[in-house]
Parts: structure tokens; sequence; C-alpha cells
């Protein structure tokens, strides 16, 4: 089993889905899910993100791979809410929430380990971001965020070090990671920027915005960077209200 390859594995779910083998697709996608970082730990973001979002489309069209789904992240969530301190579990469940359109499921077990063990929430805080971000729990958000210039410098930092780690030959599979390495910071960087301007530090968010296109490293991804920055601007104003 050493030499699957689990990009290939997720083409084929994806023909399979185009031929209507639905259940067969079900099968490479739970595998993908189960095992593709032992056989390739760059998949991280693809199996986070590109992956969990084929498996939900699927869910659409065949409600069972909705109902496995559900069932992976309902067995995750109650091994957390139990006491198990694997952030990846919680990284997991949020990426699930996410593809299923449940992010306030996110926030809310989120707030629960907040009460319950502070020091593991800090660890968690970084997948629980973007659904805090979206449900306006911007307070709770906040109160994890010590720094917002260390945070963005560790956001940009994680991008470029993606960036320079990617293989030098361009193929189907590295386009795609680059690709989801950069969706996720714009993302983190714009989740930063509306908890700032929901706890009514608009100015800050405004001064990192510049900071966040030159800590790229790369001349063409920064400006890729600043295109999507500009193109999906968060509203510095009362639109974005700060929550109690």
């Amino acid at each position: 089993m050493g030499d699957v390859d689990p990009s290939q594995v997720l083409r084929e779910a994806g023909d399979l889905v185009r031929r209507g083998a639905y259940a067969e697709a079900l099968k490479k996608y739970r595998w993908f899910h189960e095992n593709a970082l032992a056989h390739d730990p760059d998949m991280r973001g693809v199996r986070r993100s590109f992956a969990l979002r084929y498996w939900a489309q699927l869910g659409d069209i065949y409600p069972p791979a909705r109902t496995e789904l559900e069932e992976v992240r309902d067995a995750k969530t109650t091994e957390l809410r139990e006491g198990s301190p694997d952030r990846e579990l919680f990284g997991d469940v949020a990426a699930i929430n996410e593809a299923l359109g449940q992010v306030e499921r996110t926030s809310s077990l989120f707030s629960e380990i907040a009460k319950r063990d502070r020091e593991f929430a800090r660890k968690c805080f970084p997948s629980a971001r973007p659904a805090l971000a979206h449900t306006r729990d911007y307070s709770l958000a906040r109160g994890f965020i010590r720094s917002p210039r260390e945070t963005l410098g560790r956001l940009a930092g994680q991008l470029n070090q993606s960036i320079e780690d990617s293989p030098a030959t361009i193929t189907t599979s590295s386009t795609q990671l680059q690709k989801a390495y950069i969706e996720n910071y714009i993302e983190d960087v714009q989740h930063l920027f509306e908890i700032l301007v929901g706890t009514g530090d608009a100015d800050e968010a405004e001064r990192l915005r510049t900071l966040a296109i030159e800590l790229i490293a790369s001349p063409a991804i920064r400006n890729e960077v600043n295109e999507k920055l500009q193109s999906s601007r968060v509203e510095t104003s009362s639109n974005s209200s700060p929550t109690t």
C-alpha cells in the first residue's frame, strides 16, 4: 500500500461520481480522509478542503454520503467532548462542519472546550477561528488572539513555507496544493480582520491589511494575495458590530 497516490484516489473518486458510481466514490472519499496523510503528509490542506467539499457535494446527490460524513464528524466530536486532547480531531470536526454548512456546531464545541480547558482551546483556536467569525462570536475569538500582528506573521510564515516546500515540477497535484495554501491564507487573514472589526478595532485591521501582502515572499503569490484580499474586502464599518 506504500505506493498508493492519494491524489490519484481523489481523482478516481471524482471520475466515479461523474459516472454515477456513487457508492464506489464514497468508499474512496472515506479512504482518502482516513489514509491520505499516511501516504503523503503534503495532502493535509487538500484533505481538509477540497476532499471534504467533494464528499459533501456527493452527499447532495447521494444521501448516504452525507450521512456517513456526519457520522465521521459526530464520532470525532464525541471523542472531544469526552476529553480527548487531540487538536487534530478538532481540526477535522471544524473542516467537516464547514463542508456541511454547519459551522455553528464548531463554535458551540469550541465554547464548550474553552470553558473546560482553556489551554487546549488555545491549541484548537486556529481551526475554530473561521467558525467564530462566521457566527460572530467575536469576543470569544478575540480572547484567544494575544497579538494580531504575531498571528498574521505566523499565517504568512506558514504560507511562505508551504510554497517553498512545494514540488518544483508543476503537476495537477502541486497546482491544487498551492491553490489550497493561498485560499486558506486569504480566509484566515479575512477572519482575523473580521474579528478585529467586530471587537471595535477596525483601524488595526486596516493597518494589517498592507502587512498581510508585504509578508508574502513570492512576488507572484504576493500579487495573487493582493488581488484576492481586495476582491473580498472586509467592511470596516458598523456593519460588523462587536458582540458581547
